[in-house]
């Protein structure tokens, strides 16, 4: 699994995630730390059904980031085989 968080000028309600999964077994609930603490919507999944009737539909419900630390922010996100999800932080 790779996650990164592409950004040129980060702001805290303006931010996305890519999370990739290269292996060919879900990751389901794997902690990922994320860029700023609360709700991250999914606005891209890979293994949607909507992308293709083929495609096994891996639930891949919003997420919430907590601070279980002084720095740290994480998040439970669940990926399918082979795919990749986007959470978004967007609120414009």
């Amino acid at each position: 699994m790779i996650a990164f968080h592409p950004w040129d000028q980060h702001s805290a309600g303006n931010d996305d995630v890519v999370v990739l999964n290269f292996s060919n077994t879900e990751l389901g609930m794997y902690d990922i730390g994320l860029p700023c603490v609360g709700t991250w919507i999914v606005c891209f999944n890979s293994d949607s059904a909507h992308y293709s009737e083929q495609f096994d539909n891996f639930d891949t419900p919003a997420v919430e980031a907590v601070r279980p630390g002084r720095t740290s922010r994480v998040a439970h996100v669940g990926v399918a085989p082979y795919s990749c999800v986007i959470p978004s932080q967007d609120q414009a």
